[in-house]
Formats: structure tokens, C-alpha cells, sequence
């Protein structure tokens, strides 16, 4: 008999666990369903974890400490194998392999290396590391090849957005990959987008009335988005993140129809030379032009926000807070930048101006419950981490509290 179990740590960061369902997991357990007798998916910290053969852990760079922890708890309560794998482990697989020692490590998307893991037909493959072995990063997955995630694996009911959402929902990908290389992310699998069969996200969305797209650019092909819109089950409600130069009245009118309610734009500041410098695609009249058709389209719109990008200043942050009360987008989130591997500002820092970088990964958030959670790790040729976080709390302050509606 082989039990595998799919770990997720839970993140002491989010507001509420139940918010986002664990899509990763769900894809690598469904695939796995075929090769095991049993899979299970669970929440550390939040669900009882089963006995297991085979334990797989996905892992972001500030739950690497909670990994080690959890690899320790494994380990001394069973001979259990461990497979490592998630974004820290495609960006820093040696380093990875070498400090934490799972059985296994696999490097960028996991659905076939986690089944040749399985069937020990593992040697020599792309994104598999083992010992003192590796092979590299794993090839693109074809998605057409990926059957619907087992969304019934999950103990727990999720609601993609307590905004509108009053029964139970999911989270949904239409595509994978983005090709705009802004400084501050890291492409797992190159820099393109590869979109599923939309008749297939159609048939996932008849499993629950709500969901959350977690795609970087759901409006990203026009084409695409035009054959789903046809085959979008009545009476769903849903909300999506795009990017503005993507955004036109056209599918805007279809999303609205097929049921969506709300539309996030990464923004991420109003300062024009600072997202020439770390998001060159990108443009503040281009955000200005994708908020204003959102609300005229009847759709709530939020802005996600950056603050202490390389090169941030008292004026940067002074051009956005005024383009929120001009603009005025209806919902807010304010990060703090955070150079993940895999992004241009960890592996070239001086190139942007950055400064002592922090090595405790337990630091690397972006958001955090309180004031107090959110962290800073690197100084800049302008602001040190303090300025830079009394910064964050003027343009937050700003984006939750400073903006009443017009009437």
C-alpha cells in the first residue's frame, strides 16, 4: 500500500487559512491519484496529518525554518520518504537539497517528476535532485495533459473572496507562465504563458458557484477569453488579476457577463521612472486607463500596490498616494517588495541598488496580520529598511483609510 501525503505549511501571515485553497497540492495529488492507494492533501498547523509512505512539502522562501521543522517532526515519527519542491526549491535547489536533506527536491513544475518519483523511474530526469544529484529544472508541462484538479481532496470549505462569496468556492488557473519579467519575480518555467483548454476550465467551474483565478494576466488573449466566455456554466461569480494593457470594454463585457464581480490590476506604484526601472511593460496612464473602464464596466476594482521598490523615495511614494485619490480604485493591498530568488533583484542587487541583504528567510513577506509583521530585507542607495517601512505605513494608511467614496 502507498499513502502519499501533500503538505502545505500554514501560513501565519494570511488573514484567514480558508481564503485560498492550495491549487499546487491539488494538482500534484491528482496526478498522483493513479500511482498511490491513498492522497491526502493537508494544512500544517491547521489539520491532523495522516500516516504516510511518501510526505510531499511545497515550499515558499518564508515558510523555509516551518519546513525544516516539519521535516524534523516526520522524521522522527516515521521512515516515511520527504519531497521537497515549491518556488525556493526551483530557484535554490542545491543550496536547498544540501541544507534540509529531503529524499528528493524537485525543481519547477512537479506533476511529472512527482509521478517518476513514485514509479523510481526518476534517473537522470530534468528537476529532479536526489543525493548528491540533479538534473537541472524541469521542461514546461504540456497542460493539456493535466486532468482537473480533485478539489474533493480538500477536509476544508474555502471562500475565494469574502467580498461576494457565501457559499463555498475555489481557486482556479486558466494558464500557467508570464512574459513580462518584472524585476521582482522569478518565471518558474520560462517567460510565456501557456493557456488550458477552456473547455476544461468551463467543466472545473461547474464544481463550485464561486472561484478565484490565480493566473498573473487572465485577459492576457483575447481569443481565449472570448471561446471560454461561451462555455462559462450560468450563475457563477468569480474574480480574476490582469494587467491594465490587457484590460479593453470588450472583455471587460464578457467577464462581466459570464459572472465576474471583481478585477485586480497590479499597479504597483504611480511613479513613472520606478516602473520604468522593475516593470517596463507597465505604465501609469495604462493603469489609470484599466481602473477607470473596470468601474465604468460595473465591476469593483482593486489595486495591488508595491512599496520600497529599489529607487522608492518620499516623492515616489507621494506620486502614488496621489494617484489613489484621483483615481480612487474601490479595494487595495500594499506588499512590501520582496526580492524572491528567482527575481532579477536577488540575483543582480547592485544593478538596482540594493544593499545587505537579509539572509533569514523567515523575513521574506510581503504581507503580513498587523503592522508589525511586514519586513523589509535590504537597504537601498535612497532609504534604509526603517525608512522604508514608515513609507509602506503612509501609503497603507492611505490606501485602507484615506479614500472616501465620491458621491
Amino acid at each position: 500500500m502507498k499513502h502519499l501525503c501533500i503538505i502545505v505549511p500554514g501560513s501565519r501571515y494570511l488573514f484567514d487559512p480558508w481564503t485560498i485553497e492550495p491549487l499546487g497540492a491539488l494538482y500534484l495529488a491528482t496526478v498522483a491519484k493513479p500511482y498511490c492507494d491513498e492522497v491526502s492533501v493537508r494544512i500544517w498547523g491547521e489539520e491532523e496529518i495522516p500516516s504516510a509512505d511518501w510526505y510531499g512539502i511545497t515550499m515558499v522562501t518564508p515558510h523555509y525554518e516551518d519546513v525544516r521543522e516539519i521535516m524534523a517532526r516526520i522524521r522522527l515519527a516515521s521512515d516515511a520518504k520527504i519531497i521537497l519542491g515549491g518556488a525556493h526549491c526551483t530557484f535554490l535547489p542545491e543550496e536547498t537539497m544540501a541544507d534540509l536533506q529531503p529524499d528528493f527536491l524537485v525543481a519547477g513544475e512537479g506533476e511529472r517528476a512527482l509521478i517518476s518519483i513514485l514509479n523510481d523511474q526518476y534517473q537522470g530526469l530534468p528537476g529532479i535532485y536526489h543525493g548528491s544529484d540533479g538534473w537541472g529544472k524541469t521542461d514546461a508541462t504540456q497542460l493539456g495533459d493535466l486532468p482537473i484538479p480533485d478539489h474533493g481532496l480538500l477536509q476544508h470549505k474555502y471562500y475565494p473572496n469574502p467580498a461576494f462569496a457565501n457559499e463555498q468556492g475555489g481557486a482556479i488557473m486558466a494558464s500557467r507562465g508570464c512574459p513580462y519579467g518584472c524585476s521582482y519575480c522569478g518565471p518558474s518555467v520560462g517567460l510565456w504563458t501557456r493557456w488550458r483548454d477552456p473547455a476544461q476550465v468551463a467543466e472545473e467551474m461547474a464544481l463550485y458557484k464561486q472561484w478565484r483565478f490565480e493566473d498573473d494576466d487572465l485577459f492576457g488573449s483575447l481569443a481565449w477569453f472570448k471561446d471560454f466566455a461561451q462555455l462559462v456554466p450560468p450563475n457563477r461569480s468569480w474574480r480574476c488579476s490582469v494587467r491594465a494593457k490587457s484590460i479593453d470594454m470588450r472583455i471587460l463585457e464578457l467577464a462581466r457577463m459570464t459572472g465576474c464581480k471583481q478585477v485586480g490590476i497590479g499597479v504597483e506604484t504611480a511613479d513613472p521612472d520606478l516602473l520604468k526601472k522593475h516593470c517596463p511593460s507597465k505604465s501609469v496612464e495604462a493603469n489609470t486607463r484599466g481602473v477607470q473602464m473596470v468601474k465604468q464596466a460595473g465591476m469593483l476594482v482593486t489595486a495591488f500596490l508595491i512599496a520600497g521598490l529599489p529607487g522608492e523615495t518620499e516623492q515616489s511614494i507621494q506620486n502614488t498616494i496621489r494617484w489613489i485619490e484621483e483615481v480612487r480604485p474601490d479595494k487595495f493591498t500594499v506588499s512590501a517588495c520582496t526580492p524572491y530568488p528567482g527575481s532579477k533583484l536577488y540575483s543582480k542587487p547592485e544593478r538596482y541598488g540594493v544593499k545587505n541583504l537579509s539572509a533569514d528567510w523567515q523575513d521574506y513577506r510581503q504581507l503580513g496580520h498587523e503592522d508589525d509583521d511586514v519586513a523589509f530585507v535590504y537597504d537601498t542607495d535612497q532609504l534604509d529598511r526603517k525608512q522604508m517601512t514608515e513609507l509602506w505605513h503612509r501609503l497603507r494608511e492611505t490606501a485602507q483609510y484615506g479614500i472616501a467614496p465620491r458621491s
